[in-house]
């Protein structure tokens, strides 16, 4: 296993951005997300892995949304109380608020669109997805490879972005398997981590540079002993390699696009045994 740190890191690592403060209630210090910002704010984090729900007013009290159980057992459901008292929203449609994030900001969107004209709920961070399917040929340019034999190989690839705030960024998630030949004997299923950056980026053509940052190998090979017999090994194993490769996008339809990918040109990290690694796919991908 080559630099297994590196790899767990990319794997663990989020990039995720809040709007966090720090806020003195009832005794207690709590650092808060804010969810809705208006007449009526809702901040919330996660305490003991349980969600807690605050309600900040305009003149800066700050009240917990509660659903504590009675000593018959049942849930007391105080929020829809407080909810109901701080907005004056008829309490037959209160009674359809769960505790929850979704229903608490949908909730209060509304109710500060009511009261503000001038209000805007805060647009939320969309992620788009996209799978696609590719196969392809290859001669393997970080294995051993003495007579560069090639074989195909075939796999899928889950996509994640935001076209609103990141448009030339992605991150993928690749699942490939190169089955082996008579001629060569090394069979490998391939999971990767990686980051797509899109140097030309056009309404219905898009050209990129990929980076495989972060794999888990599972790979048989057979080979021969001195004695001219056949023996196969089984391996498997985390790496951080950078495997740097290129690759275009080509709408065909709205959400359908024709992939041609240059998967494996260089790594940095682990041994390139190809003069001239040849790593071609093509392949269908579709946006959700």
């Amino acid at each position: 296993m080559r630099h297994p740190l590196i790899a767990a890191l990319l794997f663990f690592t989020c990039f995720t951005f809040f709007a966090q403060t720090d806020y003195q209630i009832d005794n207690e210090t709590l650092t808060l997300e804010t969810e809705v910002e208006g007449k009526l704010d809702l901040l919330w984090n996660v305490s003991d892995k349980k969600f807690r729900y605050f309600i900040k007013t305009e003149s800066g009290d700050i009240v917990e949304l509660l659903n504590t159980r009675g000593e018959d057992k049942r849930y007391q459901e105080q929020y829809k109380t407080v909810l109901q008292s701080l907005t004056s929203v008829p309490m037959k449609k209160v009674d359809k608020v769960n505790l929850t994030l979704f229903d608490l900001r949908e909730f209060l969107n509304d109710y500060n669109k009511s009261v503000d004209p001038n209000f805007n709920a805060k647009e939320r961070t969309k992620l788009g997805t996209s799978l696609a399917l590719f196969g392809g040929m290859t001669n393997h340019p970080f294995v051993e490879n003495p007579t560069d034999e090639t074989t195909t190989f075939f796999g899928a690839e889950i996509e994640l972005f935001n076209k609103k705030k990141l448009p030339r960024h992605s991150i993928f998630f690749n699942l490939r398997y190169e089955p082996d030949t008579n001629e060569f004997k090394h069979q490998l299923t391939q999971l990767s981590l990686g980051y797509k950056f899109k140097f030309l980026n056009f309404n219905g053509f898009d050209m990129y540079a990929n980076l495989k940052a972060a794999t888990f190998n599972f790979a048989r090979i057979t080979q021969i002993d001195e004695n001219g017999m056949e023996f196969t090994e089984s391996s498997s194993g985390l790496d951080a390699p950078f495997i740097l490769g290129l690759g275009a996008d080509i709408r065909l339809f709205k959400k359908i696009s024709l992939i041609l990918d240059y998967h494996h040109i260089y790594a940095v990290l682990i041994d390139n045994y190809a003069d001239f690694p040849m790593d071609f796919a093509a392949g269908l991908k579709m946006e959700f």
